[in-house]
């Protein structure tokens, strides 16, 4: 039974590796139903598994279509011209705007969103400028990956390991903090190494500025802001962070449903991008890898995590999540990580996230963002994206692994030296 564990578990991997919607979902569905049918998981295990990761799938729901509600209220083009006009004709400068745009977007609408929604008018920004995209191209997913460690609402891995992690939500992000911005500033060096020379001096002509952007739906900016303050405070509360996203996609939605001018939204087009197949393929997912772990999946990784808390022992830990996230997927690895290292304490989760969020960089199969990013039509990647994309993975992304984990280590020994309680 071990071994069909396995089996399920890696039939789930290939199917969000190829498949798309309802095919996913048919995979995904037989992998839990395998594992049901033959004891590899009790029925208990299984809806254990289910029911603590329905509020984190219906959080990912829910920002998918607030997302693509915010893309039709013009906030991801007025980012891309904002960005664009700000450069003022230079490439370093548009690189800035685009990691430090990438970043926002990720913190605030998660990863799937940068890849899906602001990485195409990015680029368009750089084919408008004329300089080369593939810098920009590159930035988008990896600092979508990146960036997504800060906030416990930045990343379904993040979710999962939240509750685990015995964290408040202000002091999850206030040990993140540092380590996000010092991989910020790694990720931004890459893709200035990926631009090659340096750019010339930006033209004087104003005539080649962009033209000044048009400013997006004001209800839309208004709702977002407070969906974000919500889900804070509610976090103190206890409020899943799905209830505030549920309903300001319903103010969104009803609005952009019922509005009389431009063209209206039909609820098909809410539901595709809530992308509900694709939610109940990760519930199954769940169990297969359920089974994983109670056949001997959990044993193996307890042999390898390291016995401290110390930073070498983070490191460690961070670095053996990037491996399981680039083997497995960055999703089961949390599921199947996070347990073990909540013993060894608080920061040792966070290091897990590290490597299963940072660390997902090193290959397509480290997160789906990656192959969302590779699959999309309105990005045109260059030739050979495959070879660049894993030549700066695979020698970047465990450096910059590490010292992301390393500024989490220091910022939990300055916040306990001064008394600081998370």
């Amino acid at each position: 039974m071990t071994v069909l564990a396995v089996v399920a578990a890696a039939s789930c991997l290939l199917a969000a590796l190829a498949l798309h919607g309802w095919r996913q979902l048919l995979v995904g569905a037989l992998a839990a139903g395998v594992v049901l049918a033959t004891g590899a998981v009790s029925t208990t295990e299984a809806r254990d598994a289910v029911t603590g990761l329905l509020p984190v799938v219906g959080y990912l729901v829910a920002i998918l279509a607030l997302a693509t509600l915010a893309e039709r209220g013009g906030v991801f083009a007025w980012l891309g011209a904002v960005v664009a006009r700000s450069a003022g004709g230079s490439e370093r400068r548009l690189l800035l705007g685009g990691v430090g745009t990438a970043a926002v977007v990720t913190v605030l609408l998660t990863l799937d969103a940068t890849v899906v929604l602001l990485a195409p008018v990015l680029l368009l920004a750089a084919r408008r400028l004329r300089v080369d995209p593939w810098p920009l191209d590159l930035a988008s997913v990896r600092v979508a990956n990146s960036a997504s460690i800060l906030l416990p609402v930045s990343n379904l891995t993040n979710l999962v390991a939240y509750g685990a992690s015995g964290l408040s939500f202000g002091a999850f992000t206030l040990l993140m903090a540092p380590a996000w911005v010092v991989v910020l500033l790694g990720e931004y060096v890459v893709a200035r190494r990926a631009a090659g020379p340096p750019d010339p001096e930006p033209d004087p002509d104003p005539r080649s500025d962009p033209e000044a952007p048009e400013p997006p739906d004001r209800l839309t900016l208004v709702v977002l802001a407070l969906t974000l303050v919500a889900i804070v405070l509610g976090s103190e509360l206890h409020l899943e962070p799905v209830w505030p996203a549920l309903a300001a996609t319903a103010v969104l939605g009803a609005r952009a449903a019922l509005r009389r001018t431009g063209p209206r939204l039909r609820p098909r087009d809410l539901l595709e991008a809530a992308q509900l197949p694709f939610a109940v393929f990760v519930l199954c997912w769940s169990v297969a890898v359920a089974a994983v772990a109670t056949r001997g999946g959990d044993d193996l990784l307890t042999r390898l995590l390291p016995d401290g808390s110390g930073a070498l022992a983070l490191v460690v830990v961070a670095l053996l999540a990037m491996v399981v996230a680039n083997v497995v997927n960055n999703l089961p690895a949390t599921l199947l990580l996070v347990p073990l290292a909540a013993p060894l304490g608080e920061v040792a989760v966070l290091a897990v996230l590290i490597g299963v969020g940072v660390g997902a960089s090193a290959t397509y199969a480290g997160s789906l963002a990656n192959l969302l990013w590779l699959r999309h039509p309105a990005l045109a990647h260059p030739a050979g994206v495959g070879r660049r994309f894993h030549l700066v993975g695979v020698t970047v992304t465990p450096v910059l692994v590490v010292a992301a984990t390393l500024a989490l280590a220091g910022t939990a020994h300055v916040l306990t030296a001064v008394g600081i309680a998370w």
